[in-house]
């Protein structure tokens, strides 16, 4: 069965500061002579729809509720709601709700679209969602991932370039795969179907 990846959840870096000063945060008791106290805050809704990400192959109702708490939050800036969308979109996604997941990189897509992290996620949406040229244009447009998720962009382009029909060049693209991350069960299973004929 083929796949397209996605990166592991978007976390802006001011909500993953505010979820571990909240997780640390230390009070002096007065009067006593013990020390410090340390009062475990709740997990911010940012970090639990990241973390959601992390599992996504078990996403459910109460994960993209979570993402969507941090879209609608009054006091959270355009950068976080962009990238808890892009989580939501990969949730959603999961759960085979390909035009929800459409809608949110679609809302994301025009704050963050080179970032190499959401196209990888996007682009896998759209390929799901039956449209595999925007995830190809998306993938070009973006900026190259980091080396250790360079995989996964080459096999989103894979697919996508697979579907439209454009066989040498999704060829192409399971052997760049295979180059950034060799013995990819997924790409070594994809191009075992492809057959090289010399003309």
């Amino acid at each position: 069965m083929r796949q397209a990846f996605t990166n592991f959840g978007h976390l802006p870096a001011r909500a993953a500061q505010m979820g571990v000063a909240a997780a640390m945060l230390a009070l002096l008791t007065p009067g006593a002579s013990a020390g410090q106290r340390i009062l475990h805050g709740a997990q911010s809704d940012a970090a639990k729809c990241h973390d959601a990400v992390r599992r996504a192959d078990h996403a459910s109702a109460g994960h993209v509720a979570a993402c969507t708490a941090v879209i609608v939050e009054e006091h959270a800036r355009d950068s976080e709601r962009a990238a808890a969308r892009v989580n939501r979109a990969t949730l959603y996604r999961h759960l085979g709700e390909d035009a929800a997941a459409v809608a949110d990189c679609e809302a994301a897509l025009p704050m963050m679209s080179r970032e190499a992290n959401v196209a990888i996620s996007c682009a896998a949406v759209f390929i799901d969602a039956g449209e595999p040229d925007r995830a190809v244009e998306l993938l070009q447009q973006s900026e190259l991932p980091e080396t250790r998720d360079r995989y996964k962009y080459y096999h989103n382009l894979a697919l996508a370039h697979h579907d439209l029909g454009e066989y040498s060049l999704a060829y192409y693209y399971l052997e760049k795969t295979l180059a950034a991350k060799p013995g990819f069960a997924p790409a070594v299973e994809l191009i075992a179907n492809y057959k090289v004929v010399e003309d």
